[in-house]
């Protein structure tokens, strides 16, 4: 299977996560380190059900997997392209896959706000844009 169709990719992880697949690391970190560099191409929903899928097999991804995937999610939910549901379900599948209690970086964590910052513009139409760049990195940094 490649990563370079975000559908079927996202799809396969879908199902390997419904079948409960869990217990092949082997297998999803070739699949999971093969996408990120396609990451890029995939949208909004693609992204969510792969993150859900990873989450619900207890998978963690690798370090560069969830640095492209955090850069990219970002990226499309400061654009508006996420719905409020897509960014609940990636924020919830972020603490599971962090869980572990390991710090996020600063970068990480700025992306997060974003994400949270998209769910409150979709939801409210406002969002914490009036914050600027400087702002959110410092209620990152809180």
């Amino acid at each position: 299977m490649q990563a370079s169709n975000p559908q079927a990719f996202s799809y396969c992880l879908l199902s390997l996560a419904k079948l409960k697949v869990s217990r092949q690391p082997s297998i999803l970190n070739t699949l999971i380190d093969n996408s990120t560099a396609h990451l890029s191409a995939f949208s909004p929903w693609h992204l969510t059900n792969t993150c859900w899928a990873c989450a619900s097999m207890n998978f963690k991804p690798s370090t560069s997997w969830t640095k492209k995937f955090l850069a990219v999610t970002a990226r499309l939910a400061d654009g508006g392209k996420f719905t409020v549901n897509q960014l609940s379900s990636v924020i919830w599948s972020l603490a599971v896959i962090k869980r572990s209690g390991e710090a996020l970086l600063a970068s990480q964590q700025l992306q997060i706000l974003v994400l949270l910052q998209a769910i409150s513009a979709a939801s409210s139409g406002q969002g914490l844009r009036q914050l600027g760049a400087n702002g959110r990195s410092g209620l990152a940094w809180a």
